[in-house]
C-alpha cells in the first residue's frame, strides 16, 4: 500500500506503481479525504482515524505500507493501532513529529523544484510546472486541517513499541522534513536506514529506480 504526500495523489506513486506490478505484486493508494473527489468533513477528521480506514483496507493479509511525508505518519499510526494488519514500514522522507515551520518548510519545495524540474516533466512528459501531474486539488481549507494535525502530531515516544521490519529512506536535501526530526526514526527497533544523496522531498520521482531497488531488497529479506 503506497500512501502519498499531502495534496498528492496516485500518480506521485508514477515511478513505482508499474515496477511493483511488474513484480507481481497488488498495490493500493488510498486517497485522502478532500483530496480529488473524496468529501472532507473537519468535525472527524484526525490522523488516526485515517490510519484506521488505512489499516482496515488491508482486508485479510498484512500489508507492506510505503509512506511518504504524510504518508509516513499514518503508516506509523497504522502500525501503532493495528500491528497484526502491517508486515512492514517504509518510511519516505517523513518524521515522528514536525516542527510549527512545516508550512513554511513547503514553501521551499520550489526550490528543489527549480533543480530538478528538468528530471520531473520527463517523468511526465509535460512543461511548467510538472507538481500539477499529481496534485489532487484539495482546497485551501482542507490543507490548514492537514498542516494542523501534522504540528500537533507526536509519536517520537511511541517509536520503540514498532515491533514490525521498517525501512527508513531519506532524500539528502528534502527542506520538508528538518534532520533532527527524521532522525528520531531510527529509535524504531532494528530500523534500517537508505539515504539518497543529491535528492530531496521528491525522490520517489527524482530516484526512482534507487527507490524501487531500495524496496525490492528490503522487502525480500522479509521472505
Amino acid at each position: 500500500m503506497l500512501l502519498p504526500p499531502l495534496n498528492a495523489d496516485r500518480r506521485a506513486w508514477t515511478q513505482q506503481v508499474p515496477a511493483l506490478l511488474s513484480a507481481g505484486r497488488r498495490v493500493l493508494v488510498p486517497a485522502y479525504p478532500g483530496h480529488g473527489a473524496v468529501p472532507f468533513d473537519a468535525t472527524r477528521f484526525s490522523l488516526a482515524d485515517l490510519a484506521d480506514e488505512v489499516a482496515g483496507s488491508t482486508g485479510d493479509d498484512q500489508a507492506d505500507l510505503v509512506g511518504w511525508s504524510l504518508g509516513g505518519c499514518v503508516a506509523i499510526l497504522a502500525a501503532l493501532r493495528h500491528p497484526g494488519r502491517i508486515r512492514s514500514l517504509t518510511l519516505i522522507n517523513t518524521a515522528p513529529r514536525y516542527r510549527e515551520d512545516v508550512f513554511e518548510r513547503t514553501l521551499d519545495l520550489r526550490h528543489e523544484l527549480h533543480r530538478h524540474g528538468g528530471l520531473l516533466g520527463a517523468v511526465f512528459d509535460r512543461e511548467g510546472d510538472p507538481t500539477a501531474a499529481f496534485t489532487a486539488a484539495a482546497p485551501m481549507d482542507v490543507l490548514a486541517e492537514y498542516f494542523a494535525a501534522l504540528t500537533a502530531f507526536d509519536v517520537a515516544g511511541r517509536l520503540p513499541e514498532l515491533k514490525v521490519p521498517c525501512l527508513l529512506v531519506r532524500g539528502g536535501e528534502d527542506c520538508v522534513v528538518d534532520p533532527e526530526s527524521a532522525a528520531l526514526l531510527t529509535r524504531v527497533p532494528g530500523a534500517r536506514l537508505r539515504e539518497l544523496p543529491g535528492h530531496g522531498h521528491y525522490a520517489p520521482l527524482t530516484a526512482g529506480r534507487a527507490v524501487n531497488e531500495t524496496l525490492a531488497g528490503f522487502w525480500a529479506t522479509l521472505n
